[in-house]
């Protein structure tokens, strides 16, 4: 079995997310760096590899960039066939309802 370190490498991630940017109307990082309110020089040094993404920051750079989270970090998508989605949503609506319990007493 790969360790994190393997399948999340930063060298790799901030050169998926260079490419994805410069794809973007081949962005500058400084323009990009404005739109998603991320210092230029941090976005510097994670599409360089030298500083790991927040969850925050891989939001932001997924939610603008039209990827999934999975995909930036992995550069795959996973599909989910319909019975995944059927069970994700049924917990979902237990995680809600046992919220709405709590929120009665």
């Amino acid at each position: 079995m790969k360790k994190a370190k393997e399948i999340l490498n930063n060298t790799i991630i901030g050169n998926r997310i260079t490419q994805l940017r410069e794809a973007d109307s081949n962005k500058t990082q400084e323009k990009f760096s404005e739109q998603i309110e991320i210092d230029a020089k941090k976005l510097s040094r994670i599409e360089n590899g030298h500083q790991t993404l927040t969850a925050c920051d891989l939001y932001l750079i997924s939610c603008y960039l039209g990827k999934s989270m999975e995909y930036i970090l992995l550069g795959k998508e996973t599909k989910l066939s319909e019975n995944q989605i059927d069970v994700a949503l049924d917990a979902i609506q237990n995680l809600k309802d046992a919220l709405e319990n709590i929120k009665k007493g």
